[in-house]
């Protein structure tokens, strides 16, 4: 994946699947209850009751911190499993389906990549794109 696949593909999952507003410079005066995100520096930009603004990278294709939020805003909306094959060095994470024998993995809703954050992000990118999970286009 180039660059600016990754970073595109950070902006939809900012926007698409966290819910999070284009930040602007004047932005931080009224975002009390909203989170803002710069796609030219990958940063969020949140206002924290304690502190006030703060201004943080967030980077969910390669940070495992921002990974697992998007994981979490997943897992709100459907059973999900992740798991790695260390014989081909790669991570699938899927959507669980409810099968009569059990659960069981659809390959229509799974992504695999060569690192568990980017397939997390492929995977939310996917998720939410789906009409019936409300989020995204």
């Amino acid at each position: 994946m180039s660059e600016k696949e990754r970073k595109k593909l950070e902006q939809d999952v900012a926007f698409g699947v966290m819910g999070y507003q284009r930040w602007r410079r004047d932005c931080m005066h009224a975002a009390e209850g909203r989170t803002f995100w710069n796609p030219n520096t990958s940063t969020r930009h949140r206002w924290l009751d304690d502190i006030g603004p703060l201004a943080e990278p967030w980077s969910p294709t390669t940070d495992p911190a921002a990974a697992m939020e998007v994981m979490k805003k997943c897992a709100e909306k459907c059973t999900v499993t992740a798991e790695c094959d260390a014989s081909k060095a790669q991570w699938l994470v899927a959507k669980l389906e409810d099968e009569w024998r059990g659960y069981g993995v659809v390959e229509a809703n799974c992504k695999v990549a060569p690192t568990l954050e980017l397939a997390i992000c492929l995977f939310a990118k996917q998720l939410f794109s789906q009409p019936n999970h409300g989020g995204g286009k």
